[in-house]
């Protein structure tokens, strides 16, 4: 003969319940939209070498190329 469950839920059933109570209860709320932080900013590079060095260029070169991969489309001096 089969025996019945007399509790309405099984142990799984109530664990998964207080989970998802717990889910709705922690869960952050929607985020909301922020400006870019570089946006309307200059970004200046320093270097110790003298214009026109070595160095320079390649501060420059690379400057221009991070400048357009920054959120905000900061400029560069």
């Amino acid at each position: 003969m089969m025996e019945t469950k007399k509790g309405r839920f099984n142990l799984s059933t109530e664990a998964l319940l207080v989970a998802l109570l717990l889910l709705f209860v922690v869960a952050p709320g929607p985020a909301l939209p922020q400006t870019p932080f570089y946006q309307g900013k200059t970004i200046t590079f320093i270097t110790g070498s003298n214009p026109g060095e070595l160095f320079d260029v390649y501060v420059r070169t690379i400057g221009q190329f991070i400048v357009k991969n920054i959120t905000g489309n900061p400029g560069m001096f």
